[in-house]
């Protein structure tokens, strides 16, 4: 036998000489307030150290194990064991943690519980104010809610115990309570209950006793509805619901409140359904009573009518003076955007105009008056998908002035500005045919892009404009007889590639070797072979 004592946890063990105290075991805290054995584990509730687990305590040498914290209690159910918190919740124990436990988590009271027991019929009694029995149900669970026992009027009870003929006791501070369950009582249905009085306003009766009129009608103005409901029973325990419909969605929590308020009621047909229950927990049938609340005169179908016909008349007086009002202004908007839109009109002419011209200037080199290197980029990109998609040939000539340096060393940059200007004056005049473009390229480069040109009809070109160059006799450096000449680099590719970088790099290689081969010659990149070799012009 295992006894909980104020100091700790001790036993005594029957022999053949009698009992012998074992005295208490070492390393138990104090204060153990329940104890459960199963298979030689004990698990003990405690009031400050939660749930101990206590293993070895039969061998004298026990090992112990705490879960949780606080006032806790153990108890046996059938199969298992569960743990309560002295706040009111059940608990168990998985995977070495306390967590709700599944089948009880639900189990709750208005003043919360610290004791479980198990019925013969395995409900589940708990120690509330009065005790209340969760109904077990076919499948296992427990019913959602627990049915008072309101016999018992203790306000504090200790301890709960099954007898073996299945007998329950309740100890508390009023004595010993002694249960023996009826099954033909708790399934006595409750009577409907009666609504016993009710009253409007502050003190207009409109009722006492007997059965409720439904023809009742108020006043819109009434202020409150004061009703009050009594039970057709001397049982103890009864509790109220009760709706109002059509305002109220569902059914109102139980309550041993025997009347209700209601303010504030808008005009309507309304019906007050009460029903009541027992200790069995089972709802009673209903009463009810139906009312009318009339709407104040405003808000009277006669007066809709009114407000209509008044809101009518006033739209339309509305609307004839609007009318006229806006007939006027159409008149004078009209006038309005006649003479704007022609306004307009001139004004996106003469942006068009200075769009064209602008969109020139940003395509045309200042210096020469030729197109500038940003509309060459351009008209390359289009000519190399163009010259891609057909699978023709597409030339590039880059020309670079030969000593341009010196002359603007000795001569100065107003000689060099006028030597471009003379020189794409005659590229744009002599060489460039239809869909050639020339352009400046950028310092004392230029560049002449020839569509469909083979590299026989590119080299021509570009002797053409070589030679032109030099008969222009544009005068460089301190000798009157030294004359601007052109150095021409040429390349001829068909397209494969989405970009044309190969055809500038091409060219310009082509340049590089006119300019290492003595200047004023013209010089071809040849890409058949090793894509480096440049062909010199004979």
């Amino acid at each position: 036998i295992w006894i909980a004592r104020g100091d700790g946890l001790s036993s005594i063990r029957r022999t053949s000489d009698g009992w012998r105290d074992d005295g208490l075991l070492t390393g138990i805290p104090r204060n153990i307030s329940s104890l459960v054995e199963r298979d030689g584990v004990l698990w003990a509730g405690s009031v400050f150290n939660g749930i101990l687990k206590i293993e070895g305590a039969v061998e004298g040498t026990p090992r112990l194990q705490q879960y949780g914290a606080g006032e806790m209690n153990v108890f046996p159910l059938a199969d298992r064991i569960v743990f309560v918190k002295a706040t009111g919740s059940i608990l168990h124990l998985e995977n070495d943690r306390l967590v709700p436990d599944p089948l009880l988590r639900h189990v709750s009271a208005p003043r919360g519980f610290f004791l479980v027991m198990e019925d013969s019929e395995r409900n589940v009694w708990i120690n509330s104010t009065p005790p209340r029995v969760f109904r077990r149900l076919p499948d296992g669970s427990y019913a959602r809610e627990g049915q008072p026992l309101v016999a018992v009027t203790a306000t504090d009870i200790q301890t709960m115990r099954r007898s073996e003929d299945g007998v329950l006791w309740f100890s508390s501070d009023k004595g010993l309570f002694r249960y023996e369950g009826n099954d033909r009582e708790r399934a006595r249905p409750q009577p409907a209950p009666l609504i016993q009085r009710v009253v409007a306003g502050e003190s207009r009766l409109l009722f006492s006793g007997g059965t409720p009129s439904s023809d009742t009608e108020l006043r819109h103005n009434f202020g409150r509805i004061h009703i009050e409901f009594a039970p057709v029973s001397y049982r103890p325990g009864v509790s109220y619901q009760y709706r109002l419909d059509p305002i109220d969605p569902d059914w109102s929590d139980w309550t041993d409140q025997p009347f209700i308020d209601y303010t504030t009621l808008a005009g309507n047909e309304y019906t007050f359904r009460l029903r009541a229950r027992g200790p069995d927990m089972i709802p009673s049938a209903e009463t009810q009573w139906r009312f009318l609340v009339h709407p104040p005169w405003y808000l009277t179908r006669s007066a809709y009518l009114l407000w209509a016909l008044l809101l009518a008349g006033a739209i339309a007086a509305v609307i004839r003076i609007r009318t006229s009002s806006l007939r006027k202004q159409a008149e004078r908007l009209r006038e309005r955007v006649a003479e704007q839109t022609a306004e307009l009109q001139q004004t996106v002419r003469l942006l068009e105009d200075a769009n064209v011209q602008l969109e020139a200037l940003t395509l045309e080199d200042d210096l020469t008056g030729i197109a500038n290197r940003r509309y060459f980029e351009r008209a390359l990109s289009e000519e190399w998908n163009r010259a891609r998609r057909h699978g023709q040939p597409l030339a590039l000539i880059l020309i670079d002035l030969d000593h341009f340096k010196d002359l603007n060393d000795h001569l100065g940059h107003p000689a060099g500005d006028e030597c471009l200007r003379q020189i794409g004056a005659f590229l744009a005049d002599k060489i460039r045919r239809s869909g050639e473009v020339v352009a400046r390229y950028g310092g004392e480069e230029f560049a002449v892009l020839v569509p469909g040109a083979t590299s026989e009809i590119a080299i021509g070109v570009a002797e053409t404009a070589r030679a032109g160059i030099e008969r222009l006799s544009i005068p460089f450096g301190n000798h009157s007889s030294r004359r601007m000449t052109a150095s021409c680099g040429v390349a001829s590719i068909i397209p494969s590639s989405p970009t044309p970088e190969s055809l500038v790099a091409s060219a310009d290689r082509a340049l590089y070797a006119a300019k290492h081969s003595g200047r004023n010659c013209v010089r071809l990149a040849d890409e058949s072979t090793t894509g480096t070799w440049l062909h010199e012009i004979a």
